[in-house]
């Protein structure tokens, strides 16, 4: 026997095992991306056999999952979503997308702190990346957590490659929050002029214009929104209120009178305020019928006491 045969058997099995695990890889990458596309057509329930099926071929492959915790966050079952991303994390500490979808879900859950632990970790990973530092801020936000919102939309906003108008709405009521009154109404009025038609950047600096005694330009304000967004009763109620305050009872008028097209249901408010403007117009029967139906409204929705 030739000395060196064994080694030539040698070589030769490990490339048949290297083969064949190539081959086996292949078929757990397509057995994958099938899954992926039958999550994406929502034929969620095969997805999940699907997914499971590589599971129980390659138990420690973390991309897997990643996307069973995706399948089961689409299934609801939010508790398996979760484990399903700590062993995405486990089985690759890089992994970007579970911490951040992680997070994301976290916060769903009202996990605030989780969800900006896992934020961090992945803006840790990839500090590039806009987005994360914005859902990190919008937890803050709502933590009131003003200060650090406001820098983490600021690291978004230098990130962006456009204008996110909504980077900068959200901003601006952060300054507001903190009573830096100039700086939120620069972001308001900066989304304003990116997107004419932003109802809450529009809606928002309205509202601190009213706050700040800017009846003029709150008005100004009310008239655009009301272009943007005709069946909003409370920009016409708003800008009715506005108009009223100047004496300007007719328009003001006009502005309740959209409001209650606008509204859904009967607002016993509303007859109050349409009330007052027609006795300033010296239609008293008719501010008298409206006080009437406001009266109505407000007993036919009371609550008896037991």
């Amino acid at each position: 026997m030739n000395l060196k045969t064994p080694m030539l058997i040698a070589v030769v099995l490990n490339l048949v095992v290297a083969s064949h695990g190539a081959f086996a890889q292949d078929q757990l990458n397509k057995l994958e991306l099938k899954a992926e596309n039958q999550r994406q057509y929502e034929r969620t329930a095969e997805a999940l056999k699907t997914i499971n099926q590589v599971i129980a071929s390659s138990p420690k492959r973390a991309s897997a999952f990643y996307l069973r915790g995706l399948i089961n966050e689409d299934l609801n079952d939010l508790k398996q979503a979760l484990a399903d991303y700590a062993k995405a994390i486990e089985y690759d500490p890089k992994h970007f997308n579970a911490y951040r979808q992680r997070a994301k879900l976290q916060v769903s859950l009202k996990e605030f702190d989780k969800g900006i632990q896992d934020f961090s970790k992945a803006i840790a990973l990839n500090p590039n990346v806009k987005s994360c530092y914005a859902d990190r801020a919008l937890s803050y936000e709502v933590m009131k957590k003003y200060p650090k919102a406001i820098e983490d939309f600021t690291m978004a906003i230098e990130r962006a490659d456009a204008t996110h108008v909504w980077y900068y709405t959200h901003r601006a009521r952060c300054y507001e929050n903190l009573k830096q009154e100039d700086k939120a109404l620069k972001d308001y009025s900066h989304a304003i002029a990116t997107k004419p038609g932003s109802y809450e950047a529009i809606n928002g600096r309205a509202k601190m214009y009213l706050q700040m005694g800017k009846t003029d330009l709150a008005l100004r304000d009310y008239d655009a929104l009301v272009k943007v967004s005709p069946d909003d009763p409370d920009a016409h109620i708003r800008r009715g209120d506005l108009l009223f305050d100047k004496g300007q009872f007719q328009k003001a008028l006009d502005a309740y009178n959209l409001a209650m097209e606008a509204e859904l249901g009967d607002a016993p408010y509303i007859y109050d305020k349409r009330a007052r403007v027609l006795r300033k117009l010296g239609k008293v029967d008719l501010a008298a019928a409206d006080e009437k139906k406001a009266i109505k409204i407000r007993q036919s929705a009371a609550v008896r006491k037991i």
